[in-house]
């Protein structure tokens, strides 16, 4: 399969095109969006894998080009990303993109990827084949028709015209790649083809006289394909109309019959059965759905520690640049930094475990004692940090007060449990997050020299270096 690979990063696209080929594909290299869009209007590909992020034109700006022009063929998108919020991804599907590759990639991935693309575009290339070749059949009967009528007024033996246009018509509806049947505008059926017999099980002798809901089946023949079939005679024809049992999948297309006067005097509808394709898309969609569960337990996993059942620092990271990110919006919040007071001496007098132990209930406690809009996480070690969404710092002092009271009441057969915090609020005085982390972290230590199981506000220890730490 061609396929045209959209990535600015040399070796990201040296070592994604080893792996394609290696998977028997023919891939062409673009280094930008901009380069991409011109390859693909002079060359077909039918899959295209595209970064997100390209100077010159990105991948979105990319698909979205794709979208509004009319080629002459689906192209299959998949964005290279490591981008794994639900909103970046929506917005994306809504721009038009079909399926995602996270980075980094491994080859069993991409392998897997492709599959369920390469399935889609050659059932795609399957359906335009047969597409065509029922309109070309179509195209043959309006010819055979118009030649019938022209011969009919030009010749005068009526008789031997008439029987070259029988032939004519029985060896193209004979011959036609879908079940084909005519009707009356009572549902009356008349000729049936070969495919017909194959697809429905009806002999031409014993369909000729039935219904056409009797033909392909009452259960597929509703008050809206009754309406549908009966518009033909008012020459409104219709294509590629959905029919189903609910176990058996048709297409069904139907158009009118001309008569020698312009008179509508007869009905073609043609049926193709697309149960293997539908219960093939089914297939895959269930494999996407699956992948798309594991690929968010596995992300559930990757940001969540273990031992507590709060969000770990890489979460905390993530969380920090996007509470940074509303701040810039108008949306103030707060660091709380929070260190468990001697918790050495709980692993030195009852063990590792009640260590660990130790570690669940604050960790517990600190979950239930937040809102919705703030954030927990366990920073490192015995460290947790809270993140107040929406408070300036005296504020944050109370919260984190209260979730100070809190702790120090947890229920435990070892000694009490109490923390020390240290709270920063953010302002547009920092060049970064990291800055909020150490004036958060000092205040912290500030605490534990001050006495311990209290809060301090990072304004109120202004020059405390991290010095703190060692004698804390």
């Amino acid at each position: 399969m061609k396929i045209l690979l959209a990535e600015d990063d040399p070796v990201s696209s040296r070592l994604l095109e080893r792996h394609l080929c290696l998977l028997g594909h023919d891939v062409t290299i673009a280094e930008n969006g901009q380069e991409a869009w011109k390859i693909l209007q002079a060359e077909n590909f039918g899959l295209l894998l595209t970064d997100w992020l390209m100077p010159r034109m990105d991948g979105l700006e990319l698909v979205r080009k794709i979208r509004e022009t009319d080629f002459d063929r689906y192209i299959y998108v998949m964005m290279l990303t490591s981008r794994n919020s639900n909103e970046d991804r929506t917005r994306a599907i809504e721009m038009g993109v079909d399926d995602f590759l996270t980075k980094p990639y491994s080859p069993t991935e991409i392998r897997i990827r492709l599959q369920p693309a390469i399935r889609i575009l050659q059932m795609q290339e399957e359906i335009a084949h047969r597409t065509t070749d029922l309109k070309r059949s179509r195209d043959d009967l309006v010819d055979a028709n118009y030649q019938l009528k022209k011969r009919e007024n030009l010749l005068l033996e009526a008789n031997s015209v008439a029987e070259w246009a029988r032939a004519r018509f029985s060896q193209l509806f004979d011959g036609l790649p879908v079940a084909a049947f005519t009707f009356d505008a009572e549902g009356t059926v008349f000729e049936t083809n070969k495919r017909a017999t194959k697809v429905f099980n009806f002999e031409s002798h014993e369909a000729f006289g039935l219904k056409y809901s009797q033909l392909i089946g009452e259960k597929f023949v509703g008050e809206a394909e009754t309406a549908a079939m009966q518009a033909i005679f008012n020459g409104l024809g219709f294509e590629d109309a959905p029919w189903d049992d609910g176990e058996t999948h048709f297409i069904v297309s139907g158009y009118p019959l001309v008569g020698q006067g312009g008179e509508i005097s007869g009905a073609i509808a043609t049926v193709i059965d697309v149960t293997k394709q539908r219960k093939a898309d089914l297939k895959i969609q269930q494999q996407a759905d699956d992948l798309l569960v594991l690929n968010q337990t596995l992300r559930e996993l990757s940001v969540t520690d273990v031992l507590t059942g709060v969000p770990n620092h890489r979460a905390f990271k993530e969380a920090l640049g996007n509470y940074v990110g509303r701040f810039e919006k108008g949306h103030p919040f707060s660091l709380v930094m929070i260190d468990i007071d001697h918790f050495k001496l709980f692993n030195d007098n009852h063990g590792h475990q009640a260590g660990d132990e130790v570690l669940r209930l604050v960790g517990k406690c600190l979950a239930e004692s937040v809102r919705k809009s703030d954030f927990v996480a366990r920073y490192g070690g015995e460290e947790f940090c809270l993140l107040f969404g929406g408070q300036e710092e005296e504020r944050s002092v109370q919260l984190a007060d209260r979730v100070r009271e809190r702790v120090a009441k947890i229920e435990s057969p070892y000694d009490p449990i109490t923390v020390s915090m240290g709270v920063a609020a953010f302002s547009k005085n920092y060049e970064d997050a990291e800055e909020l982390i150490r004036d958060a972290d000092d205040a912290m230590y500030h605490a534990k020299t001050e006495g311990r199981n209290r809060v301090i506000a990072s304004s109120t220890c202004v020059g405390a270096g991290s010095s703190r730490r060692k004698s804390a």
